[in-house]
């Protein structure tokens, strides 16, 4: 089969007619050659071009574009393009898929269906169809790759389907299509009752499956109400691998936001995962509820937006990322866990069911304001090293685990705050850390603030930092609700015995009455350290000199008498 080579030619026009199909082993461009590709589709007759070889380049050094019309007649085909050549490249050109025009009429759209067949740095928007027609598609199958490619899939409106992209394991023996590392962005609906743009991550069986890879997606809120936003679902046995997803709230009242969907055995890999309440409408979202029993891992969670659990646990942090999440995360019987060495902070009021678990190092904080930062269930810290802390309120039992920390203040050791709890309970060689720099709980010294029953089981307390003391400060480091008694001690320490931290002497009492009426633990300030010698010399001198001072005013009175 013939090549075709283009060469010093300024620009030229290609219509290739209906039912007419193009096969294409390679093309060479000049220089600064415009070259502008339309497959026509009249009568619902749709035409192709075959990239076969392979070297086979759509477009390589010059401004190449390709339209691929979508069908026009009543569930007629789109015009296409398949990259079917090993190793055959969409290059650097630019493509246009447009909508079908008519009821159940395709889009246009371009297929890597050859191993190892890439886009390149190409340019790919799928545009909605109109009157009832299809959008148009990228579709990457056996073990293609998007590449750096830019894709994008705008919304459409009533009358016709969104854009779309589609990786999937389709043709492959083992693995799938790989997104590489391209930009997509997936734009919401623009009139009510439109479908916001999609990326489908797809599966053949477990050992076929396609990935996120290295890419970037966002998803976009709708334009108007009744409008959804862009979205990418995750079926199958598919994987988020590193992508950086991001959802982004509807534009204005009524409109959905952008998603992020996790259905079947779907894995989210170390995909760092974004989503915001940026909008007047519906909050960006992540959905795992649709998911097989179980749970789903990403990497890390961030943003205003919100979070669908069901009845699935959602782990965070395998990517080791410190991150920030203020939205609100539902879900009866849902679950969180938090995983990897980074820090997550909690600063909304959630309301999933299932209960918290902070494992495996690093920390989690609980920043909230209204509500529980950690739902209605129980808070479990494991793992040695392991950090929690906060400024907000838990309304579930926290258990503090052998040889994990409890640190309260916002950001743990080095912050003071009053950390709210339910039943609080410490295993054998626990940590209890707080910071001391004076008689106010919460602004200068750590505080526990316990609903319910209070167990020490021997943990260790630890003074981080003291500071700014004076002898008969009281400082309530637990404050029970005072139903409960205390349970147990802390490692070392009964009932009135004494110690010392940083030069300041401290008794402590298990049974003291603070604001919560008894069964509160108590430090005692018994002495504080003594002023440094430069201190109080100067103090002594500033003293000497007030008195003589004084003395002579007093014989100047007494000459004027």
């Amino acid at each position: 089969m013939a090549s075709i080579t283009f060469n010093n030619i300024d620009s030229f026009t290609i219509t290739v007619a209906p039912t007419f199909a193009l096969t294409i082993q390679g093309i060479t461009n000049s220089s600064g050659l415009t070259q502008n590709f339309v497959l026509a589709n009249t009568g619902g007759n749709e035409s192709f071009i075959f990239w076969e070889g392979t070297t086979s380049t759509a477009g390589s050094g010059s401004t190449t574009t390709y339209t691929n019309v979508g069908g026009s007649g009543a569930g007629a085909g789109g015009s296409s393009q398949f990259f079917d050549g090993a190793s055959s490249s969409a290059g650097n050109a630019t493509f246009t898929n447009q909508g079908g025009t008519a009821s159940l009429a395709f889009g246009g759209s371009v297929n890597f269906e050859g191993a190892s067949s890439t886009a390149g740095t190409a340019t790919f928007t799928n545009n909605p169809g109109t009157g009832g027609g299809g959008g148009g598609f990228t579709e990457f199958d056996n073990t293609s790759t998007a590449a750096s490619a830019t894709i994008t899939n705008n919304g459409g409106a009533t009358s016709g389907a969104n854009g779309l992209t589609i990786f999937s394991a389709v043709g492959a023996s083992s693995g799938g299509a790989t997104a590489g590392s391209p930009t997509i962005t997936n734009n919401g609906g623009t009139a009510s009752g439109g479908t916001g743009g999609q990326t489908f991550f797809e599966s053949t069986d477990a050992t076929r499956f396609s990935t996120a890879g290295n890419a970037i997606i966002t998803n976009n809120g709708g334009t108007a109400s009744g409008a959804t936003g862009g979205s990418t679902q995750f079926d199958g046995s598919s994987d988020a691998g590193s992508a950086t997803l991001i959802a982004n709230g509807g534009t204005v009242s009524g409109a959905g936001g952008g998603s992020i969907q996790f259905f079947n055995n779907s894995t989210g890999g170390t995909a760092t995962v974004k989503v915001f309440n940026n909008g007047s409408g519906t909050p960006g979202n992540l959905d795992i509820s649709g998911h097989n029993a179980g749970s789903v891992a990403i990497g890390s969670l961030e943003g205003s937006g919100n979070v669908s659990l069901g009845a699935n646990k959602l782990s965070v942090g395998s990517n080791n990322n410190s991150t920030t999440f203020s939205g609100v995360m539902s879900g009866t019987g849902g679950s969180l866990t938090k995983t990897g060495t980074g820090t997550f902070t909690l600063t909304g009021a959630n309301t999933y069911t299932g209960g918290t678990v902070d494992n495996i190092g690093g920390a989690l904080f609980v920043n909230n304001t209204t509500g529980s930062g950690t739902g209605t269930g129980f808070v479990t810290v494991n793992n040695t090293g392991t950090i929690l802390g906060g400024s907000g309120t838990i309304t579930g039992s926290v258990t503090i685990a052998s040889d994990t920390i409890l640190a309260p203040g916002a950001t743990g050791n080095g912050s003071t705050a009053i950390l709210n709890t339910g039943s609080l309970t410490f295993g054998g060689s626990a940590n209890f850390s707080i910071d001391l720099h004076g008689n106010v709980a919460g602004t200068s010294y750590d505080q526990v603030s316990v609903t319910g029953s209070v167990s020490l089981g021997g943990a260790n307390l630890v003074i981080n930092s003291v500071s700014g003391l004076t002898v008969g400060d009281t400082l309530f480091i637990v404050e029970n609700d005072g139903t409960d008694a205390i349970s147990g001690t802390f490692n070392g320490l009964a009932q009135g015995a004494m110690f010392s931290s940083g030069g300041d002497t401290f008794q402590i009492f298990y049974d003291a009455s603070g604001q919560g009426g008894g069964n509160d633990i108590e430090l005692s300030v018994v002495s504080a350290p003594t002023p440094e010698p430069s201190t109080w010399v100067a103090g002594a001198l500033v003293f000497a000199a007030l008195a003589y001072t004084q003395r002579r005013r007093f014989a100047r009175m007494l000459r004027h008498a």
